[in-house]
């Protein structure tokens, strides 16, 4: 998601926080049901990341069904100085991407796609 916020720019994954006794796949489903209007469909999950202080867990998504649009929390927290841009990118351009945060899990997932393909070559 491409994010305008008090002046600069910059992309981040989604993700929100799982309820008590929630899985994380299943938080992930609720949260992107909740923010962008879509069933995904989850294909794996792709590693854990410590940031700033909490665990945040990565997965793979590749199919969706809905029609995507920013809803729930952030769709009311929407002004001239705050705005969420639903983009889809290629997980091979992760790193034409500028400014993708958390930084960590960017790289530890073009690092996971190079391994891939080289294994495939």
């Amino acid at each position: 998601m491409r994010r305008l916020k008090d002046g600069r720019e910059f992309y981040v994954f989604p993700g929100g926080r799982a309820k008590t006794k929630e899985s994380f796949e299943a938080a992930v489903k609720r949260v992107i049901k909740e923010e962008f209007n879509i069933e995904i469909k989850i294909e794996t999950f792709l590693f854990r990341e410590e940031n700033k202080g909490k665990t945040e867990f990565y997965f793979l998504v590749r199919d969706f069904e809905g029609e995507p649009l920013i809803s729930g929390e952030e769709r009311q927290v929407i002004n001239e100085n705050n705005q969420f841009c639903l983009e889809w990118k290629s997980l091979k351009n992760l790193e034409e991407l500028p400014n993708l945060l958390p930084q960590r899990a960017a790289n530890r997932i073009t690092k996971e796609l190079k391994k891939a393909a080289a294994l495939v070559l």
